[in-house]
């Protein structure tokens, strides 16, 4: 199991916690062990490495609207229902709440005072676990199992409203059922071959991981520009694709766990294509990095290396992904029984 249960006790509940880098990762993860403690996160929110990018005029664009971890979830045939918080959705947010469920939202983190990273600074959604909602004092019980601004404590329902609706950002909310006695249990490898067309295939209304580093590639002038006179890109967009890199960086950290579930298995190259997976998860962290340097001008030596190290990065993460999907896919990826 991935990240850590921690030992930290929150008065309204005996259960430990579970945290990660990701919010989403670390929220499900929470949320799943709270409904069975014996649960296998890794398989169960692992399992899939789609990119969630599209294409795009100017650049690639990312969609939050089905997180790659919910699309693991349901293949392991949790339930999953995800629910828009207009109004219609907070009503039934806290009557899931008064009923003692347990459930993910997501939040903007400007209005939200303990996420110190981005509070009065940044708008961002940012998924956090909510329980035990008390009608009478109006309070709630917060979890945040993100490790650098974890959180566990009840506070006002007043607090959160903000977050919740202040921002109109697409925030929505969801709820895990538990998935029926034996549903996905073994181990799929026709799945695999399908996760290595999303690593480095063609894929219909979708960039594979290796067609999106091709495609940033290929728009490394608009971030680095050779014209001093030439028109910098929007820094929302610049921002909107960190912000895809970092969600992408999680899901192929995870991917790459979920593999080394599989050793040994099947006859697969697990461990070879789990091994190429981890290093371009962390080529695209270093290539996120680096993005904070473009859309404003910069000494024309420093930009240059800042350039050429992100393209640097781009062609080992499509060597690497290349030959991750190889050996999950390629014929000779099983080995005789």
């Amino acid at each position: 199991m991935t990240g850590r249960c921690l030992s930290e006790r929150a008065a309204s509940g005996p259960e430990s916690l579970f945290t990660d880098a990701s919010c989403v990762h670390a929220a499900l993860g929470t949320l799943l062990l709270e409904l069975d403690p014996s649960a296998d996160i890794v398989t169960a929110l692992g399992s899939e490495c789609n990119t969630q990018a599209v294409g795009g005029e100017l650049l690639p664009a990312f969609t939050r609207a089905l997180p790659t971890p919910l699309s693991a979830l349901r293949r392991k045939g949790y339930a999953v229902e995800q629910l828009p918080l207009d109004e219609e959705g907070q009503t039934a947010l806290l009557g899931a709440l008064s009923q003692d469920g347990a459930v993910v939202v997501d939040v903007d983190t400007f209005h939200l005072p303990h996420h110190w990273v981005d509070y009065g600074r940044l708008h961002s959604l940012h998924a956090v676990v909510l329980r035990d909602f008390d009608p009478v004092g109006r309070t709630v019980r917060l979890t945040d199992p993100v490790d650098v601004t974890w959180f566990d404590s009840r506070v006002p329902w007043s607090l959160l409203q903000a977050s919740v609706t202040g921002t109109a950002m697409g925030q929505s909310w969801l709820r895990v059922t538990p998935a029926p006695p034996g549903a996905g249990q073994g181990v799929d490898f026709t799945h695999l071959s399908l996760q290595a067309a999303a690593l480095c295939g063609d894929l219909p209304g979708q960039l594979s991981g290796s067609a999106l580093a091709r495609e940033l590639k290929t728009a490394l002038d608009r971030f680095f520009p050779s014209d001093p006179g030439a028109e910098p890109l929007p820094s929302d967009w610049i921002s909107h694709v960190q912000h895809g890199l970092w969600s992408y960086h999680h899901t192929l950290r995870w991917f790459a766990k979920y593999l080394a579930t599989l050793s040994g298995e099947g006859g697969f190259r697990v461990d070879e294509a789990a091994s190429e997976v981890e290093r371009a998860s962390q080529d695209w962290l270093v290539v996120r990095a680096l993005l904070r340097h473009s859309g404003f001008p910069v000494p024309e030596p420093a930009m240059m290396r800042y350039r050429s190290e992100v393209a640097r990065r781009l062609d080992r993460i499509t060597e690497d992904l290349s030959r991750a999907g190889e050996a999950l896919a390629a014929p000779g990826a099983r080995a005789q029984a």
